[in-house]
């Protein structure tokens, strides 16, 4: 004898089991791989509120960025502005000068030459003599203009610019000690203290054009180095009426010389012991605060990696270890549970790889959140958990969503390193979901759920930060309020995602809202106004069905509208042959009568595959087509069986198998689909009572049920003996609802008999 197998054992040999396993391992494996990821986001934020005092864990110098911003600025204010020669003026003297020599060359005497240009160049005989000699040959033309190339020369080392310029380099602390030129003749950027050319020193050769006087008079000393007497004054009188700065500021050279002394400054350093105290409790993180936690974690890890590598190396190995090994243990208890509880999903691996990815997107998506949006940690970490439990609640139940919700809460926990408080705050929007979202009939039901979800939310929020935070964040009050008033948001926000994916959440789980449900239970529905005109009595056939079903199913807890829309299609595929249905052939002859009983059973147990291609090819939901599959179960067709039965038998011929004349099946697979099967077969079998009185009726029922019951037809339904009792009263007030006796009217003319008061039900 077999020795029957141990529970863990008998477990194991489940291939369901199997598959729970490998998709917590992927689960483990990809969610290690994001957690992995998650570290790479900054520890602290701009906004967030210290709710302790942050001390380092190891001594570290820190950049004063404020101390050496000013150290760079004042740099930047000394070093002196950078001038170029003014070209344009020095070229334009020459030129002019140059022209002198033509006077001599035109003129034979001063008086030819015009008086203005004579008497404003002061030319006189010897000074026309002397133009007359400079311009007389090759030679004498060379050596007029080396000497006046000697002379701009010099000019040139007479530094002069604007009077804005000068008053600005005199309020600047450059201009106290030196500024910088492009000297002429070196042709290089040169110190003017190296030169002789600064403003402390030697300011004499330094002007501004509003003391020309002085200028004047060093071009004057100029001028008498290099030219006679008598010509003197003319050469003084061109450079006298071009008088112009000869430096102009050297805007690109002067930010570029600045800019390099700016950046050339030592930054200034400040040292943290690990006795000091980096930020207050309290305090709202600025950027500086960050970048200083910033540098104190990378100081630590760099005393880790010190140590060893091979202490570093096995540092974060245990950590990673440490991590993913709880995700293990997260990922394995979310398929306890739905081996446990929910084994229709263990058992359909489609079902399985659908939560799989929902879990393993919701984490990505909340990680990818804390990384772009880190200050607003409260909508980007919880709004995944939300969706998840949301689409879970619509596609299974609440105690599966709350259930799931739960552990996503803890796995998003470990992906961020979250506090307690945050997964109070996380837990109770989880709740909320599960608990106010019992069904989906109307549009505004998931933007309703989503509101109080997030009013839950916060209020825990608000009373999470009164018990963590510093009474000084009472001085920011919108520190206190932000979060609460952004997880209301995040509330409304979940429902009207969920609400806008609805039809891929119920294609992706295969699952049927009520708000699909009521659409689909309108008479305008294509396929039942084609029924209603081609197979009327069908069509009637299923709208008192329609009553009795939803009734029965609302007696036991069931789904009533799913029982009343799975009524109203469950035999569409009559529509394909409806003259061979009795409700459709209105007293005409019988086209069965005709045909042999296979051949009967052929169309008869055929509407169901018709059914089931109809459904499909007008979209109905999975749901929808349960009902038409399994609305006759694997019944037994009676009166063709037996008719043929009564064929061979006058034939000679073996009696036909019983199950030659069954429906194909599948038998009810849920409560609502048993639910349709039984009231489908009493409301046809109450139409056979001549008289249906409420004993009658109530008999038919409990003979129709017990027959199916001993027939098998509940087996994978899931349905009790006490649901069926239940089942068995609602539908037998149906029916006495639908066959109640009316008073019959008085009339003149005489009756043949009448009835005793006692046989006469009130209409």
């Amino acid at each position: 004898m077999r020795k029957p197998q141990s529970g863990l054992r008998s477990m194991l040999s489940h291939r369901f089991v199997w598959w729970a396993v490998l998709y917590a391992l992927v689960t483990t494996v990809v969610g290690g791989w994001l957690i992995h990821t998650a570290d790479q986001r900054p520890q602290y934020v701009v906004g967030d509120i210290a709710t302790q005092p942050i001390v380092p864990r190891v001594a570290f110098d820190a950049i004063d960025e404020r101390e050496t911003e000013i150290r760079r600025q004042n740099a930047r204010d000394r070093e002196p502005s950078v001038y170029k020669l003014n070209e344009n003026f020095i070229q334009l003297v020459k030129a002019d000068l140059q022209k002198l020599v033509q006077i001599g060359i035109d003129y034979e005497t001063p008086q030819q030459i015009p008086s203005d240009l004579r008497d404003g160049l002061s030319i006189d005989t010897r000074a026309l003599s002397e133009l007359k000699s400079a311009g007389a040959d090759e030679e004498s033309r060379n050596a007029w203009s080396q000497k006046i190339d000697r002379l701009m020369s010099r000019i040139a080392g007479l530094a002069m610019i604007t009077p804005k310029r000068m008053d600005a380099e005199m309020q600047s602390g450059a201009s106290t000690t030196t500024i910088y030129i492009i000297h002429p003749v070196y042709k290089k950027l040169t110190r003017t203290n190296s030169n002789g050319y600064s403003l402390s020193d030697g300011g004499d050769r330094f002007y501004s054009t509003n003391e020309s006087d002085r200028f004047r008079s060093d071009v004057r000393k100029l001028v008498q180095t290099e030219f006679p007497a008598s010509i003197r004054q003319a050469v003084i009188a061109v450079i006298n009426d071009r008088i112009q700065p000869t430096y102009l500021l050297d805007v690109q050279a002067t930010q570029a010389s600045k800019k390099l002394v700016y950046d050339s400054v030592e930054e200034a350093t400040v040292t943290y012991s690990t006795r000091q105290v980096m930020v207050e409790a309290g305090t709202v993180l600025t950027s500086q605060n960050v970048h200083l936690l910033t540098l104190e974690n990378k100081a630590y890890q760099q005393s880790i990696s010190k140590q060893s590598l091979m202490g570093m190396l096995t540092v974060s190995v245990a950590m990673l270890i440490g991590r993913v090994g709880m995700l293990l243990v997260v990922s394995l208890a979310v398929w306890v549970y739905i081996i446990g509880f929910s084994r229709r999903i263990a058992v359909n691996p489609m079902r399985g790889l659908a939560l799989t990815l929902l879990i393993l997107g919701c984490q990505g998506l909340a990680i990818a959140g804390a990384f772009n949006l880190p200050q607003y940690l409260y909508a980007t970490a919880v709004f995944p958990t939300l969706i998840a439990t949301m689409i879970l609640a619509i596609s299974y139940d609440q105690r599966f969503a709350l259930a799931m919700g739960a552990l996503h809460t803890l796995i998003v926990m470990l992906s961020l390193n979250l506090s307690t408080e945050f997964a109070i705050v996380m837990l109770s929007g989880v709740g909320a979901i599960a608990g106010f979202l019992d069904d989906v009939r109307t549009r505004s039901r998931l933007a309703i759920v989503g509101f109080w979800c997030g009013v839950c939310m916060a209020v825990t929020c608000l009373f999470a930060k009164l018990s963590s935070s510093d009474l000084a964040i009472w001085g920011e009050l919108d520190v206190v309020w932000r979060d609460p008033a952004i997880l209301v948001g995040v509330g409304v926000m979940t429902g009207i995602f969920v609400q806008g994916i609805l039809p891929a959440v119920e294609r992706l789980f295969r699952v049927t809202t009520s708000m699909t449900l009521r659409e689909l239970n309108d008479a305008s529905h294509p396929l039942l106004i084609r029924m209603a005109e081609e197979a009327p009595g069908t069509f009637q056939h299923s709208l008192r069905i329609a009553d009795m079903a939803e009734s029965a199913a609302e007696a036991i807890g069931a789904n009533g509208l799913l029982c009343r829309v799975g009524a109203m299609f469950h035999d569409i595929g009559k529509m394909n042959k409806p003259s061979y249905f009795v409700e459709n052939q209105g007293g005409g002859p019988n086209k069965h009568n005709k045909l042999s009983p296979a051949m009967s059973l052929l169309i008869i147990v055929g509407h169901v595959k018709d059914g089931i291609e109809m459904a499909r090819e007008f979209g109905l939901p999975v749901s929808i087509r349960g009902f038409i599959e399994t609305h006759h179960g694997t019944t037994l067709v009676e009166y063709f069986f037996h008719a043929a039965k009564q064929q061979k038998a006058e034939e000679n011929a073996p009696a036909p198998a019983e199950f030659e004349f069954r429906y194909p099946g599948p038998k009810p697979q849920s409560r609502e689909q048993a639910i349709l099967m039984l009231c489908d077969a009493m409301e046809g079998a109450s139409r056979t009572l001549a008289e249906p009185t409420p004993v009658r009726l109530e008999q038919l029922v409990h003979t129709m049920a017990i027959k199916r019951l001993m027939d098998g037809q509940f087996d994978q339904s899931n349905l009790t003996l006490k649901e069926l009792h239940s089942i068995e009263n609602a539908i037998t007030r149906t029916l006495c609802a639908i066959y109640h006796g009316r008073i019959k009217y008085p009339t003149d003319k005489p009756q043949a008999e009448s009835k005793p008061a006692a046989n006469v039900a009130a209409s």
